[in-house]
């Protein structure tokens, strides 16, 4: 019972958060293209830069619906490298791996992707 509220409860916000405080975008990968809607986040994380020295940083994160993330037909993953693209004519933004992180999290019972990103245009 418990798990069934928790799910109805998930798609709820799931709804909200794309309806309410989404933007569109183009999600690249090489010549294919996803059409869909992103809520932008940020994960701050600490790296060592060239002297050695822990550097604190940030990456643009975008939350996108697991279901969305189909490439003809076949579900995907997100990818170092991808690129998103706020639509129409925004910025890109390059898909990046967080050491010890990954390139993205699952997160919202499996149902969204967090997707790590920088700026590259």
């Amino acid at each position: 019972m418990s798990d069934d509220i928790l799910s109805r409860a998930t798609d709820m916000l799931n709804r909200v958060r794309g309806e309410s405080i989404s933007v569109a975008i183009t999600y690249h990968r090489g010549d294919d293209t996803i059409e869909m809607r992103a809520t932008r986040g940020r994960t701050p994380y600490e790296r060592s830069d060239e002297g050695g020295f822990t550097v604190q940083a940030a990456t643009m994160d975008f939350i996108v619906l697991v279901s969305d993330m189909e490439i003809d037909g076949a579900a995907i993953r997100p990818r170092v490298g991808d690129t998103i693209e706020i639509t129409p004519g925004g910025s890109i933004y390059q898909v990046v791996d967080i050491g010890g992180i990954g390139c993205y999290q699952a997160i919202a019972l499996d149902t969204c992707y967090r997707i790590h990103t920088a700026i590259i245009g």
